[in-house]
């Protein structure tokens, strides 16, 4: 169960929210050319969010964050190419303010990543924190 809990959350999940951070970033840079690569890899990982929960290998309080962690997500737009040439100042500032909570919480491009499933754990608790107080704080 080890090498399959250890691919499921440091190899596709986490690799995703690295890949996540590094586009937003792509797409701050660009100004926003081609935002439907973030929107996609957004449901990327909240394809392995929902992997994850379905293998059974969470305890129950793990799958109660990883299924936040995919509410929070959801809230995001994903999937959805975008028929505008631009993306929303305010849905910018909505990814720009989800790649800062990622990097907060030491995922992101440049960042390393320990090869244990217990630290990917806690780096995920963390982002769910951070999402969640943001969501608080704007309503």
């Amino acid at each position: 169960m080890g090498r399959v809990e250890q691919q499921l959350y440091r190899n596709d999940l986490m690799i995703s929210l690295v890949q996540l951070e590094g586009l937003i970033g792509q797409q701050e840079e660009r100004n926003w050319d081609k935002p439907d690569l973030v929107t996609i890899q957004v449901g990327n990982v909240m394809d392995n969010l929902s992997t994850l929960v379905l293998t059974e290998l969470p305890s129950k309080s793990e799958e109660r964050m990883l299924q936040s962690l995919y509410i929070l997500l959801s809230r995001y737009p994903n999937r959805e190419p975008y028929k505008l040439p631009e993306v929303s100042k305010e849905e910018q500032s909505a990814f720009s303010g989800l790649r800062a909570e990622l990097r907060d919480s030491g995922i992101g491009i440049g960042i390393s990543m320990s090869g244990s499933v217990k630290e990917a754990k806690r780096k995920l608790e963390n982002l769910r924190e951070a999402l969640e107080a943001r969501e608080f704080n704007r309503s």
